[in-house]
């Protein structure tokens, strides 16, 4: 499989250095053509900005659980004729301390030329240094340019001719100090769409980096990149179900629970199911011929007042549970299943199908790649919460990646239900999947 389309990717020298914010208002710019958008690594949030601005889902390109080849065809199922992806934390972050999985690890995989965004507000000619410093580590010379946030016009003037001669890497242009037009953070990533009121902000930067970036220079160099080879596609690693029997998994999706990565969507249609989506906050039941559910993660914290208050979706869910439905619920999803929620030392009665509150810790409790097992599945997953119940399960054994020392056991199964904090990616193990929809095929 070849496709060859132009592609560039925006990274920064570490977090924090407005990657979001630059790449959604790229995107309004570029949304007159075939535009697609990328994210490197698991995060959720990110790709919501890109989808307000294009209209439809971006996609997670992840090293830690693709191989090359998965990578490859995951980006090509996708790709667009322009197609920007965004990094992750700094170029060069990836496993414990290393490349590995790293953005810089995405772009090499893709062959993609990079653009590197620098924070240029608290520092004059040591600029210089610190865009010296990541060439010297670019073995494959994939960056071509780099852009300036938080400068001003006329120093930006003053310091792009050095940075030209002494890096031998062409300035892109620069973004000014926006009043107002910032996206604020929860935890380790940007609050809501909703709560950034980002398409407001990103309609105003965008008319800024009109002006200010050199947004054709960007184009020329993602048509410079090569064709990219792939020999497969997603379907490849699905064998694709007969269609005597789709069952209908209903998938819970609204303010509260909307933590879904594209692929494994993707993955469940090719494996021979529909798709219903519902809402636990706005709806009274699921879906009524939904065979199985899966709830996933998100933010039911801030939502716990509303999801208490619809008790009849959930008197639904835990007689669909007690009756034998298969339910996969990730992270949010698994709080909310179980006995409560405790925000603000005030406790949310939630579905109560499992045992224990959800508490808040006040502190990220876990976070990052995991291997999870129970000796018939492996699967790979990331985690992130500062949540906690005081039993997060033992059925599956957990073990971090970047330090293969650290392990723990973790989710739960009860009846037809897998829960637990760890968000899935399907492809690591599509037997897990499948044996999922055969548990769906048999319910009635």
């Amino acid at each position: 499989m070849k496709k060859n389309s132009s592609r560039i990717l925006i990274s920064a020298t570490s977090s924090n250095v407005g990657k979001t914010l630059f790449t959604s208002s790229l995107l309004e710019v570029l949304k007159f053509a075939n535009t697609h958008s990328f994210k490197c690594g698991p995060d959720y949030i990110d790709p919501m900005y890109h989808e307000v601005v294009l209209g439809i889902p971006s996609k997670n390109l992840d090293p830690f659980f693709m191989d090359e080849d998965m990578l490859k065809a995951s980006y090509l199922e996708d790709a667009g004729d322009i197609n920007i992806i965004e990094g992750c934390m700094g170029l060069y972050d990836g496993l414990g301390v290393t490349k590995e999985c790293s953005t810089y690890d995405v772009a090499k995989k893709l062959e993609s030329p990079i653009v590197l965004l620098v924070d240029a507000s608290k520092a004059g000619y040591s600029i210089v240094a610190q865009i010296k410093g990541f060439l010297s580590l670019d073995e494959d010379s994939l960056i071509k340019g780099v852009i300036l946030n938080r400068i001003s016009e006329g120093y930006y003037k003053k310091l792009a001719p050095v940075i030209e001669k002494e890096c031998n890497v062409k300035p892109l242009g620069y973004i000014p100090t926006l009043k107002n037009a910032a996206f604020e953070s929860r935890h380790l990533g940007l609050m809501s769409v909703e709560e950034n009121n980002a398409k407001e902000i990103i309609s105003a930067v965008s008319a800024v980096i009109k002006e200010t970036v050199d947004v054709d220079g960007i184009l020329e160099i993602a048509e410079s990149a090569k064709p990219l080879m792939g020999g497969k596609t997603l379907s490849d690693y699905v064998e694709r179900a007969s269609l005597d029997k789709r069952p209908l998994i209903a998938i819970a999706k609204d303010e509260a629970f909307n933590f879904l990565y594209k692929d494994n969507i993707a993955v469940l249609a090719m494996c021979g199911v529909d798709i219903e989506y519902f809402s636990p906050i706005h709806d009274k039941k699921i879906p009524s011929k939904a065979s199985a559910m899966i709830i996933p993660g998100g933010y039911p914290e801030l939502y716990a007042k509303e999801l208490e208050e619809n008790k009849s979706m959930m008197e639904d869910i835990r007689e669909k549970i007690e009756d034998g439905m298969p339910v996969l619920a990730e992270c949010g999803g698994f709080m909310y299943l179980c006995e409560g929620i405790s925000v603000d030392e005030n406790t949310h009665k939630m579905a109560g199908v499992l045992k224990g509150t959800a508490v808040n810790q006040k502190k990220l409790v876990r976070f990052g790649y995991v291997d999870i097992s129970n000796g018939k599945y492996h699967l790979k997953g990331h985690e992130f919460h500062h949540f906690d119940v005081e039993n997060p399960g033992e059925a599956f054994d957990i073990k971090k990646a970047s330090d293969e020392s650290v392990k723990y056991k973790a989710m739960t199964i009860y009846k037809n239900v897998i829960a637990g904090f760890p968000h899935l990616f399907y492809l690591s193990d599509i037997n897990f999947v499948k044996d999922f929809i055969d548990k769906a095929k048999n319910y009635e």
